[in-house]
Protein backbone atom coordinates (compact mmCIF):
# COMPACT_ATOMS: atom_id res chain seq x y z
CA UNK A 1 0.00 0.00 0.00
CA UNK A 2 1.17 3.56 -0.48
CA UNK A 3 3.49 5.17 2.00
CA UNK A 4 3.33 8.92 2.43
CA UNK A 5 5.48 11.42 4.26
CA UNK A 6 2.88 12.77 6.66
CA UNK A 7 0.35 11.84 9.32
CA UNK A 8 -2.80 13.41 7.86
CA UNK A 9 -5.94 11.61 8.88
CA UNK A 10 -4.32 9.71 11.74
CA UNK A 11 -5.15 12.05 14.60
CA UNK A 12 -7.11 9.33 16.37
CA UNK A 13 -4.87 6.36 15.61
CA UNK A 14 -4.24 4.24 18.68
CA UNK A 15 -0.69 2.95 18.91
CA UNK A 16 0.60 0.72 21.66
CA UNK A 17 3.71 2.61 22.72
CA UNK A 18 5.82 3.05 25.81
CA UNK A 19 6.06 6.75 26.59
CA UNK A 20 9.29 8.01 28.10
CA UNK A 21 9.42 10.95 30.50
CA UNK A 22 9.78 14.40 28.95
CA UNK A 23 13.56 14.15 28.98
CA UNK A 24 14.22 11.43 26.43
CA UNK A 25 17.42 9.66 27.53
CA UNK A 26 19.11 7.34 25.05
CA UNK A 27 21.56 4.66 26.13
CA UNK A 28 24.65 3.62 24.19
CA UNK A 29 26.69 0.50 24.81
CA UNK A 30 29.15 1.40 22.06
CA UNK A 31 31.58 4.24 22.58
CA UNK A 32 31.93 5.04 18.87
CA UNK A 33 28.18 5.48 18.45
CA UNK A 34 28.04 7.60 21.58
CA UNK A 35 30.81 9.90 20.37
CA UNK A 36 29.16 10.23 16.96
CA UNK A 37 26.06 11.62 18.68
CA UNK A 38 28.02 13.98 20.91
CA UNK A 39 29.03 17.39 19.63
CA UNK A 40 31.70 18.20 22.23
CA UNK A 41 33.04 16.58 25.34
CA UNK A 42 35.15 17.48 28.33
CA UNK A 43 37.20 14.36 28.99
CA UNK A 44 38.07 13.57 32.57
CA UNK A 45 41.18 11.43 32.32
CA UNK A 46 41.24 9.12 35.31
CA UNK A 47 44.47 7.32 36.11
CA UNK A 48 45.21 3.78 37.20
CA UNK A 49 43.75 2.04 40.20
CA UNK A 50 45.77 2.65 43.32
CA UNK A 51 46.14 0.12 46.08
CA UNK A 52 44.22 2.38 48.45
CA UNK A 53 41.49 2.88 45.82
CA UNK A 54 41.22 6.60 46.49
CA UNK A 55 43.33 8.42 43.87
CA UNK A 56 41.17 10.68 41.71
CA UNK A 57 42.82 13.39 39.58
CA UNK A 58 40.99 16.50 38.44
CA UNK A 59 37.43 15.32 37.86
CA UNK A 60 36.16 18.58 36.39
CA UNK A 61 33.66 19.35 39.11
CA UNK A 62 32.31 15.84 39.69
CA UNK A 63 30.86 15.23 43.11
CA UNK A 64 30.45 11.71 44.42
CA UNK A 65 28.35 11.09 47.53
CA UNK A 66 28.62 14.79 48.40
CA UNK A 67 32.43 14.77 48.10
CA UNK A 68 33.75 17.09 45.39
CA UNK A 69 36.75 15.79 43.49
CA UNK A 70 37.70 18.95 41.59
CA UNK A 71 41.24 20.27 41.62
CA UNK A 72 42.94 16.90 41.79
CA UNK A 73 41.79 16.19 45.35
CA UNK A 74 42.22 12.58 46.42
CA UNK A 75 39.82 11.47 49.07
CA UNK A 76 38.27 8.18 50.07
CA UNK A 77 34.52 7.75 49.99
CA UNK A 78 34.83 5.29 52.85
CA UNK A 79 37.49 4.62 55.42
CA UNK A 80 40.01 1.83 55.29
CA UNK A 81 41.76 0.01 52.46
CA UNK A 82 39.94 -1.85 49.72
CA UNK A 83 38.56 -5.14 50.91
CA UNK A 84 38.98 -7.57 49.29
CA UNK A 85 42.13 -6.31 47.49
CA UNK A 86 41.63 -5.27 43.92
CA UNK A 87 43.77 -6.67 41.14
CA UNK A 88 45.22 -3.56 39.55
CA UNK A 89 45.02 -2.89 35.82
CA UNK A 90 45.75 0.09 33.65
CA UNK A 91 43.30 2.91 33.22
CA UNK A 92 40.71 2.31 35.90
CA UNK A 93 40.08 3.97 39.21
CA UNK A 94 37.63 3.30 41.96
CA UNK A 95 35.51 6.45 42.08
CA UNK A 96 33.21 5.24 44.79
CA UNK A 97 33.37 2.10 46.88
CA UNK A 98 30.27 0.40 48.20
CA UNK A 99 30.77 -2.25 50.86
CA UNK A 100 27.57 -4.26 50.97
CA UNK A 101 27.09 -6.60 53.89
CA UNK A 102 24.99 -9.69 53.44
CA UNK A 103 22.76 -8.73 56.34
CA UNK A 104 22.25 -5.15 55.17
CA UNK A 105 18.55 -4.31 54.78
CA UNK A 106 19.11 -2.45 51.52
CA UNK A 107 22.03 -0.95 49.70
CA UNK A 108 22.15 2.74 48.85
CA UNK A 109 22.82 4.39 45.54
CA UNK A 110 26.17 6.06 44.98
CA UNK A 111 25.44 9.45 43.44
CA UNK A 112 27.59 11.36 40.96
CA UNK A 113 26.54 15.00 40.68
CA UNK A 114 27.43 16.45 37.26
CA UNK A 115 28.49 19.98 36.30
CA UNK A 116 25.69 22.22 35.00
CA UNK A 117 24.55 21.86 31.41
CA UNK A 118 25.69 18.28 30.77
CA UNK A 119 23.51 16.48 28.23
CA UNK A 120 25.92 13.69 27.31
CA UNK A 121 27.68 11.40 29.76
CA UNK A 122 29.67 8.22 29.22
CA UNK A 123 31.90 6.00 31.33
CA UNK A 124 33.29 2.53 31.80
CA UNK A 125 31.54 0.62 34.52
CA UNK A 126 32.35 -2.57 36.41
CA UNK A 127 31.91 -4.38 39.69
CA UNK A 128 34.50 -6.32 41.67
CA UNK A 129 32.52 -8.99 43.45
CA UNK A 130 31.64 -12.67 43.63
CA UNK A 131 30.00 -13.69 41.39
CA UNK A 132 31.96 -11.75 38.78
CA UNK A 133 28.91 -11.40 36.51
CA UNK A 134 26.44 -9.11 38.30
CA UNK A 135 23.94 -6.40 37.46
CA UNK A 136 24.39 -2.70 38.19
CA UNK A 137 21.46 -0.31 38.33
CA UNK A 138 22.11 3.10 36.76
CA UNK A 139 19.58 5.92 37.26
CA UNK A 140 19.79 9.29 35.49
CA UNK A 141 17.97 12.34 36.82
CA UNK A 142 17.37 15.27 34.48
CA UNK A 143 16.66 18.96 34.93
CA UNK A 144 12.91 18.46 34.46
CA UNK A 145 12.90 16.22 37.59
CA UNK A 146 12.46 13.08 35.51
CA UNK A 147 14.44 9.93 36.22
CA UNK A 148 15.09 6.84 34.14
CA UNK A 149 16.71 3.66 35.38
CA UNK A 150 18.78 1.23 33.33
CA UNK A 151 20.36 -2.13 34.19
CA UNK A 152 23.93 -2.85 33.09
CA UNK A 153 25.40 -6.34 33.13
CA UNK A 154 28.85 -6.22 34.74
CA UNK A 155 31.43 -8.81 33.75
CA UNK A 156 34.68 -10.10 35.18
CA UNK A 157 36.96 -13.06 35.65
CA UNK A 158 38.46 -14.95 38.55
CA UNK A 159 37.39 -15.19 42.15
CA UNK A 160 38.51 -14.05 45.57
CA UNK A 161 41.75 -12.09 45.55
CA UNK A 162 42.34 -12.83 41.85
CA UNK A 163 39.16 -11.23 40.64
CA UNK A 164 39.50 -8.94 37.63
CA UNK A 165 36.87 -6.62 36.25
CA UNK A 166 36.04 -6.37 32.55
CA UNK A 167 34.46 -2.88 32.46
CA UNK A 168 31.72 -2.14 29.92
CA UNK A 169 31.12 1.22 28.27
CA UNK A 170 27.80 2.89 28.99
CA UNK A 171 26.84 6.24 27.49
CA UNK A 172 23.74 8.40 27.68
CA UNK A 173 22.55 11.42 25.73
CA UNK A 174 19.57 13.38 26.92
CA UNK A 175 17.29 16.03 25.48
CA UNK A 176 17.62 17.93 28.76
CA UNK A 177 20.56 18.47 31.14
CA UNK A 178 21.50 15.47 33.25
CA UNK A 179 21.90 16.52 36.88
CA UNK A 180 22.95 13.27 38.56
CA UNK A 181 23.89 9.70 37.74
CA UNK A 182 23.23 7.17 40.48
CA UNK A 183 24.64 3.66 40.79
CA UNK A 184 23.56 0.68 42.84
CA UNK A 185 25.20 -2.73 43.01
CA UNK A 186 23.49 -5.99 43.97
CA UNK A 187 23.23 -7.28 47.55
CA UNK A 188 26.64 -8.92 47.51
CA UNK A 189 29.10 -8.77 50.40
CA UNK A 190 32.06 -6.47 49.76
CA UNK A 191 30.92 -5.30 46.34
CA UNK A 192 33.13 -2.61 44.82
CA UNK A 193 31.70 -0.33 42.12
CA UNK A 194 34.27 0.82 39.60
CA UNK A 195 34.00 3.77 37.20
CA UNK A 196 36.51 5.17 34.74
CA UNK A 197 36.88 7.37 31.67
CA UNK A 198 34.02 9.54 32.79
CA UNK A 199 33.11 11.77 29.82
CA UNK A 200 30.69 14.68 29.95
CA UNK A 201 29.66 17.21 27.36
CA UNK A 202 26.86 18.48 25.20
CA UNK A 203 24.69 16.39 22.89
CA UNK A 204 24.65 17.60 19.32
CA UNK A 205 21.63 19.82 18.64
CA UNK A 206 19.29 18.86 15.80
CA UNK A 207 20.74 19.61 12.37
CA UNK A 208 18.44 20.36 9.41
CA UNK A 209 19.86 19.50 6.00
CA UNK A 210 21.17 22.56 4.20
CA UNK A 211 19.62 21.45 0.88
CA UNK A 212 15.93 20.47 0.75
CA UNK A 213 15.89 20.13 4.53
CA UNK A 214 12.40 21.61 4.88
CA UNK A 215 9.87 20.66 2.21
CA UNK A 216 6.15 20.36 1.56
CA UNK A 217 4.95 17.08 3.04
CA UNK A 218 3.13 16.05 -0.15
CA UNK A 219 4.98 17.61 -3.09
CA UNK A 220 8.44 17.71 -1.45
CA UNK A 221 8.81 21.23 -2.85
CA UNK A 222 10.39 24.07 -0.79
CA UNK A 223 7.18 26.16 -0.73
CA UNK A 224 4.72 25.90 2.16
CA UNK A 225 1.41 27.37 3.31
CA UNK A 226 -0.52 27.65 6.54
CA UNK A 227 -2.12 24.41 7.74
CA UNK A 228 0.23 22.40 5.52
CA UNK A 229 2.12 19.23 6.33
CA UNK A 230 5.87 19.81 6.32
CA UNK A 231 8.65 17.22 6.18
CA UNK A 232 12.02 18.05 7.71
CA UNK A 233 15.16 16.05 6.90
CA UNK A 234 18.45 16.02 8.77
CA UNK A 235 20.26 14.63 11.79
CA UNK A 236 17.43 15.39 14.15
CA UNK A 237 17.47 13.00 17.10
CA UNK A 238 18.76 9.69 18.31
CA UNK A 239 16.58 6.94 19.62
CA UNK A 240 12.89 6.37 19.13
CA UNK A 241 11.00 6.66 15.83
CA UNK A 242 7.24 6.82 16.03
CA UNK A 243 4.12 8.70 14.92
CA UNK A 244 1.94 10.57 17.36
CA UNK A 245 -0.38 8.40 19.43
CA UNK A 246 -3.59 8.93 21.36
CA UNK A 247 -1.52 9.53 24.51
CA UNK A 248 0.09 12.58 22.90
CA UNK A 249 -3.28 14.36 22.61
CA UNK A 250 -5.06 16.34 25.28
CA UNK A 251 -8.68 16.07 24.21
CA UNK A 252 -8.78 17.26 20.61
CA UNK A 253 -5.62 19.38 20.92
CA UNK A 254 -2.84 18.49 18.51
CA UNK A 255 0.52 17.69 20.15
CA UNK A 256 3.32 20.22 19.79
CA UNK A 257 5.96 17.62 20.62
CA UNK A 258 6.57 13.88 20.27
CA UNK A 259 9.49 12.26 22.12
CA UNK A 260 10.46 15.77 23.27
CA UNK A 261 10.92 16.89 19.64
CA UNK A 262 9.19 20.12 18.64
CA UNK A 263 9.06 22.36 15.55
CA UNK A 264 8.51 26.10 15.24
CA UNK A 265 7.97 28.42 12.29
CA UNK A 266 8.50 32.13 12.96
CA UNK A 267 8.38 31.25 16.65
CA UNK A 268 4.97 29.58 16.44
CA UNK A 269 4.63 25.95 17.47
CA UNK A 270 3.81 23.45 14.74
CA UNK A 271 2.04 20.15 15.49
CA UNK A 272 4.42 17.19 15.42
CA UNK A 273 3.03 13.93 14.09
CA UNK A 274 6.12 11.78 13.39
CA UNK A 275 9.71 11.72 14.60
CA UNK A 276 12.73 9.65 13.59
CA UNK A 277 16.50 10.20 13.56
CA UNK A 278 16.43 11.52 10.00
CA UNK A 279 12.91 12.87 9.48
CA UNK A 280 10.28 14.86 11.37
CA UNK A 281 6.76 15.55 10.05
CA UNK A 282 4.61 18.36 11.38
CA UNK A 283 1.52 20.39 10.54
CA UNK A 284 2.07 24.13 10.27
CA UNK A 285 -0.29 26.33 12.31
CA UNK A 286 -3.21 28.01 10.56
CA UNK A 287 -1.96 31.43 11.72
CA UNK A 288 1.27 31.36 9.66
CA UNK A 289 1.47 34.44 7.45
CA UNK A 290 2.63 34.69 3.84
CA UNK A 291 6.33 35.55 3.48
CA UNK A 292 9.61 34.13 4.79
CA UNK A 293 9.21 31.30 7.28
CA UNK A 294 11.95 30.58 9.82
CA UNK A 295 11.86 26.87 10.74
CA UNK A 296 13.67 25.31 13.69
CA UNK A 297 13.61 21.86 15.29
CA UNK A 298 14.20 21.41 19.02
CA UNK A 299 14.91 18.34 21.08
CA UNK A 300 14.34 19.33 24.66
CA UNK A 301 16.58 22.33 25.28
CA UNK A 302 18.70 21.77 22.16
CA UNK A 303 17.62 23.76 19.09
CA UNK A 304 18.75 23.60 15.48
CA UNK A 305 20.04 26.48 13.44
CA UNK A 306 17.20 28.26 11.60
CA UNK A 307 16.24 27.42 8.02
CA UNK A 308 14.24 29.87 5.89
CA UNK A 309 11.44 28.69 3.59
CA UNK A 310 8.87 30.46 1.44
CA UNK A 311 5.29 30.61 2.74
CA UNK A 312 2.38 31.44 0.40
CA UNK A 313 -1.40 31.72 0.81
CA UNK A 314 -1.67 28.37 -0.93
CA UNK A 315 0.93 25.73 -1.80
CA UNK A 316 -1.11 22.86 -3.25
CA UNK A 317 0.56 19.49 -3.57
CA UNK A 318 -0.61 15.95 -4.26
CA UNK A 319 0.49 12.98 -2.20
CA UNK A 320 2.23 10.46 -4.42
CA UNK A 321 2.66 6.70 -4.50
CA UNK A 322 6.18 5.47 -3.89
CA UNK A 323 6.67 3.01 -6.82
CA UNK A 324 8.14 4.16 -10.14
CA UNK A 325 9.88 7.21 -8.70
CA UNK A 326 6.73 8.73 -7.21
CA UNK A 327 5.17 9.28 -10.62
CA UNK A 328 1.54 8.52 -9.69
CA UNK A 329 -0.90 10.54 -7.63
CA UNK A 330 -2.63 9.02 -4.63
CA UNK A 331 -6.28 8.74 -5.64
CA UNK A 332 -9.10 6.43 -4.64
CA UNK A 333 -12.26 5.12 -6.26
CA UNK A 334 -15.65 5.86 -4.72
CA UNK A 335 -15.43 2.58 -2.79
CA UNK A 336 -12.10 3.62 -1.25
CA UNK A 337 -9.92 1.28 -3.31
CA UNK A 338 -6.68 2.56 -4.81
CA UNK A 339 -6.49 4.10 -8.30
CA UNK A 340 -3.49 2.94 -10.31
CA UNK A 341 -2.38 0.64 -13.08
CA UNK A 342 -2.84 -3.00 -12.15
CA UNK A 343 0.92 -3.66 -12.02
CA UNK A 344 1.53 -0.85 -9.54
CA UNK A 345 0.08 -2.75 -6.57
CA UNK A 346 -1.05 -6.09 -8.03
CA UNK A 347 -4.42 -7.17 -6.72
CA UNK A 348 -4.96 -3.79 -5.07
CA UNK A 349 -4.77 -0.92 -7.60
CA UNK A 350 -7.04 -0.50 -10.65
CA UNK A 351 -7.12 2.27 -13.30
CA UNK A 352 -9.67 5.09 -13.30
CA UNK A 353 -12.55 4.89 -15.75
CA UNK A 354 -13.81 7.87 -17.75
CA UNK A 355 -17.01 9.19 -16.19
CA UNK A 356 -16.38 7.86 -12.67
CA UNK A 357 -15.75 10.01 -9.59
CA UNK A 358 -12.28 9.66 -8.11
CA UNK A 359 -10.87 11.26 -4.97
CA UNK A 360 -7.49 13.01 -4.96
CA UNK A 361 -5.57 13.61 -1.74
CA UNK A 362 -3.21 16.48 -1.03
CA UNK A 363 -2.02 19.22 1.29
CA UNK A 364 -1.58 22.99 1.27
CA UNK A 365 -4.60 23.95 -0.88
CA UNK A 366 -5.33 27.04 1.17
CA UNK A 367 -8.01 28.63 3.33
CA UNK A 368 -11.36 26.96 3.97
CA UNK A 369 -14.81 27.99 5.13
CA UNK A 370 -15.25 27.43 7.96
CA UNK A 371 -11.60 27.96 8.79
CA UNK A 372 -9.56 25.04 10.06
CA UNK A 373 -9.51 25.04 13.87
CA UNK A 374 -6.21 26.29 15.28
CA UNK A 375 -4.35 23.44 16.92
CA UNK A 376 -7.37 21.14 16.99
CA UNK A 377 -8.46 17.99 15.22
CA UNK A 378 -10.81 18.77 12.34
CA UNK A 379 -14.36 17.97 13.47
CA UNK A 380 -16.19 18.33 10.11
CA UNK A 381 -15.32 18.84 6.42
CA UNK A 382 -14.69 22.39 5.23
CA UNK A 383 -14.84 23.77 1.68
CA UNK A 384 -12.02 25.64 -0.03
CA UNK A 385 -12.51 29.40 -0.15
CA UNK A 386 -10.81 29.69 -3.56
CA UNK A 387 -12.33 27.49 -6.26
CA UNK A 388 -9.77 25.10 -7.78
CA UNK A 389 -9.36 24.34 -11.47
CA UNK A 390 -8.40 20.73 -12.13
CA UNK A 391 -7.32 19.13 -15.39
CA UNK A 392 -6.67 15.48 -16.23
CA UNK A 393 -4.71 14.89 -19.42
CA UNK A 394 -5.13 18.60 -20.17
CA UNK A 395 -8.95 18.28 -20.10
CA UNK A 396 -10.90 20.28 -17.50
CA UNK A 397 -12.55 18.01 -14.94
CA UNK A 398 -15.66 18.72 -12.88
CA UNK A 399 -14.91 19.08 -9.17
CA UNK A 400 -17.78 17.95 -6.92
CA UNK A 401 -16.00 18.73 -3.61
CA UNK A 402 -12.73 20.41 -2.68
CA UNK A 403 -11.69 21.08 0.89
CA UNK A 404 -10.44 19.66 4.16
CA UNK A 405 -11.77 16.25 5.11
CA UNK A 406 -9.36 15.50 7.99
CA UNK A 407 -6.68 17.31 9.94
CA UNK A 408 -4.41 18.96 7.34
CA UNK A 409 -5.70 16.60 4.64
CA UNK A 410 -7.37 18.04 1.53
CA UNK A 411 -9.75 16.00 -0.59
CA UNK A 412 -10.92 16.68 -4.15
CA UNK A 413 -13.82 14.64 -5.55
CA UNK A 414 -13.50 14.84 -9.33
CA UNK A 415 -15.36 13.42 -12.34
CA UNK A 416 -12.92 11.81 -14.80
CA UNK A 417 -13.55 13.39 -18.26
CA UNK A 418 -15.31 11.06 -20.72
CA UNK A 419 -13.07 11.96 -23.66
CA UNK A 420 -9.82 10.68 -22.10
CA UNK A 421 -7.98 7.83 -23.80
CA UNK A 422 -6.36 4.87 -22.13
CA UNK A 423 -2.93 5.44 -20.60
CA UNK A 424 -1.27 7.80 -18.16
CA UNK A 425 -2.84 11.26 -17.95
CA UNK A 426 -1.18 14.26 -16.25
CA UNK A 427 -3.09 15.69 -13.26
CA UNK A 428 -2.87 19.39 -12.35
CA UNK A 429 -4.73 21.74 -10.01
CA UNK A 430 -4.60 25.55 -9.96
CA UNK A 431 -5.90 27.29 -6.84
CA UNK A 432 -5.43 30.80 -5.43
CA UNK A 433 -2.58 31.63 -7.82
CA UNK A 434 -0.61 28.44 -7.19
CA UNK A 435 -0.56 25.00 -8.74
CA UNK A 436 0.37 21.46 -7.87
CA UNK A 437 3.72 19.88 -8.76
CA UNK A 438 4.60 18.84 -12.32
CA UNK A 439 4.88 15.31 -13.70
CA UNK A 440 2.05 13.77 -11.69
CA UNK A 441 -0.04 11.14 -13.46
CA UNK A 442 -3.08 8.89 -13.12
CA UNK A 443 -3.73 5.77 -15.20
CA UNK A 444 -6.93 5.73 -17.31
CA UNK A 445 -8.53 2.61 -18.78
CA UNK A 446 -11.97 2.32 -20.34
Amino acid sequence: MPRTSMCAGVGLLLFSVVLLPAANVNRYDDQTAFEADTLSRSIMDFDTVRTACIAIPDAGGLTVNNINFSGGVSRATSSGPCSPPLTAWSGYVLVTRLVIRGDAPAQAFATVTLPAGVTAVGFHLGINSDPVASRIHVALATSDKGEQTFIVDARGTGSGGSRRVDPVFVGFTSSRPISTVRFRVPDITDSNLILDDFITGQSAPPLINATDGVVHGASFQPVLAANTWVTIFGNLLSGASRPWSADDFVGSRLPTSVEDVSVTINGQSAYVCYVSPGQVNALLPVEVQEGPGIVQVSRGELTSAPVTVQVKRAAPGFFLLDPENRRYVIATHADGSLVGKTSLYPGVSTPARPGEIVVFWGAGFGATSPAAPAGELLAAPANLVASPTLTIGGVPAETRFAGLSSTGLYQLNVVVPQELSDGDAAVMVDVDGARTQDNVFMTIQR
